[in-house]
Parts: C-alpha cells; sequence; structure tokens
C-alpha cells in the first residue's frame, strides 16, 4: 500500500495566509473602534477615508472618470470630477455608517422604508420575492431596514476575501435580520433552493457589476453593458416577482428606502423563448438603477469598470 501523501503548504502560500489572518484581525479590532466611536462620527471618518481613497487610488479614480464621462458625456469635466470624488466620499461613509449602527436597532429602524406595500405585493403571490439593489448609497443598512420593517430577507453576497472579516459582516447581517447566502460556495444553489421553498421572503441582489457570471447585454446610458441574467432567470423559475429599492440620504439627514413596484414576471414562457424575456426582464431591471443614478448620481460606486 502506497502512503498516504503529505501535502506540505508552500512558504508563499503560508504567508498569504498569515497576511489574510493579521488583516482579518486588525479589521475586526478597527471595526470595534469604529462601533465605539457611533454612527455620526464614523460617517465624518469615513468620508475622510473616501476622500483619502479619491487622492490615493489613481487606478479607481480613473476608471471613475471614464465611466462618468461615457455616463454623462454632457456634463463639464470639472462636474463629473466633483461628482466622482464626492461619490468615493459617500462610498467611505456608508461603510463606516454600517459597522458603526449594524449594533444599534434605533438608527436602523430610523431609517424609513417607503411604499412597503410593494413588498407586501409582491409576497402576496406566495412565491417568494427578488429585490434588485446596487452599489448605492448604504445597501447594507436598506436590507437592515428592510427587515426592521418586517419584512423576511436574505441576500446574495461575495465572500469577502478575509474569513474573519467575511464572518463578522454574515454576523451583523444575521443580527439583523437578513441571512446571507454565499455566492461562490459549493452549497449557495441548495440554499437558493431552500430560501426560496420559504415563498415568504424576499431575497436581495446587487445587479449592477460585470462580475463575470452567466450574463445578457443590457442598454445602461445608452451604451451596452453585460448584466447579470441570474435574477431574471430566479423570476421565471419560481414566478417571484421582483422590487428595486436603493437607499437615500437627503440634505437633513434623513435616511429612506423607497420601494417600486415589482415587476411580475410572464408565466407559461415556452423554452424557445425564455432568453428574449430574461434579456427584457433584465433590462428594466437595468433601467431602474440607471434612473435612480441618473437623479442621485454621487450614490454610486462609480469606481467599478462597468462598460467593459
Amino acid at each position: 500500500m502506497r502512503p498516504a501523501k503529505v501535502v506540505v503548504p508552500r512558504p508563499k502560500r503560508r504567508r498569504r495566509q498569515a497576511y489574510k489572518a493579521v488583516l482579518g484581525w486588525l479589521s475586526v479590532f478597527a471595526a470595534g473602534v469604529v462601533r465605539a466611536l457611533g454612527p455620526s462620527i464614523a460617517r465624518k471618518l469615513g468620508r475622510l477615508g473616501g476622500v483619502l481613497g479619491w487622492h490615493v487610488r489613481a487606478a479607481d479614480r480613473q476608471v471613475a472618470l471614464e465611466n462618468l464621462a461615457l455616463a454623462f458625456p454632457e456634463k463639464t469635466e470639472d462636474e463629473r470630477r466633483r461628482i466622482a470624488r464626492e461619490s468615493f466620499a459617500r462610498v467611505g461613509e456608508c461603510a463606516f455608517e454600517w459597522v458603526a449602527c449594524a449594533r444599534r436597532d434605533a438608527y436602523i429602524a430610523a431609517t424609513a422604508l417607503e411604499n412597503k406595500e410593494h413588498c407586501d405585493a409582491a409576497l402576496a403571490k406566495k412565491a417568494g420575492g427578488i429585490w434588485v439593489n446596487a452599489h448605492i448609497g448604504n445597501w447594507e443598512l436598506s436590507a437592515a431596514a428592510a427587515a426592521k420593517a418586517g419584512i423576511p430577507c436574505g441576500v446574495i453576497a461575495t465572500t469577502v476575501r478575509y474569513p474573519r472579516v467575511n464572518r463578522l459582516s454574515i454576523a451583523e447581517r444575521a443580527r439583523n435580520g437578513v441571512a446571507t447566502i454565499e455566492r461562490d460556495t459549493p452549497n449557495s444553489g441548495r440554499e437558493l433552493l431552500k430560501f426560496f421553498r420559504r415563498k415568504d421572503a424576499i431575497l436581495g441582489i446587487l445587479l449592477d457589476h460585470d462580475n463575470n457570471t452567466p450574463s445578457v447585454q443590457v442598454d445602461f446610458f445608452g451604451k451596452p453593458a453585460w448584466a447579470a441574467m441570474g435574477v431574471a432567470e430566479l423570476s421565471l423559475r419560481f414566478g417571484s416577482p421582483v422590487v428595486s429599492g436603493f437607499f437615500v440620504r437627503d440634505p437633513d439627514g434623513r435616511r429612506r428606502v423607497p420601494v417600486a413596484p415589482p415587476i411580475f414576471p410572464p408565466e407559461d414562457v415556452p423554452k424557445a423563448d425564455q432568453l428574449r424575456v430574461v434579456r427584457d426582464l433584465t433590462q428594466q431591471y437595468t433601467k431602474r438603477i440607471e434612473d435612480h443614478i441618473r437623479a442621485h448620481p454621487e450614490d454610486w460606486a462609480w469606481m467599478h469598470r462597468r462598460w467593459k
């Protein structure tokens, strides 16, 4: 009998694992500090961090400016630079805000879920529901606010590369009533089936990135862009209506998440027509994202290369 093969981690791999472990510990420690400061101070620190990122992350800054030139060619270069810089600041602000408020029930509950009746109408079909969201404002707080408003919900999320940070993120969502399905895990498909078989919950999915998943080409700001077809496929497969709602922070500091009416999938679509229907539905979801970004351009994270 041949002896069992002993796999010894390579030094480079061990160093990478140690690096991730150290950064994970530091991130968790930093989260504790930010949490102790409270949302108000955390938001200010986050904005400073975002502005710093604008100055030091040259590649991300360039992507943001290129995206804005494609989306808003009618705006001046100075206007686009102002939007991009503010976008960086708001990404930092929302990230720190979420860390600081994730364990403050009153703060989350004060984020108003507007037009909740649209969620109720979607769930009334008894086929579950899907919430199309995007990297707009504080999307994590949007999900928590929906759960606090009495909507059973979960989200599909990318696994964070640092295990301790990933576990903390999942735990903080769960504490606020939001389940997490990790897209990159082997059992994600099984978890999705289990979720939709409940028929009484809404699953949140971010649909504004080209993330190398099966996609269809849609119009986005008048330019062709790839959008994941999974939302439309799930909607057709389970008969689940799709709502959308994006985080808004008003000038007076009020936080709200207005929900749009559900988009109901057609029934009994022949197999030969499914791809066309999936594309049409995905275009409708994408149009809602675009409309909101046009109204609130500073709230979107422009540093992802959306058009490829």
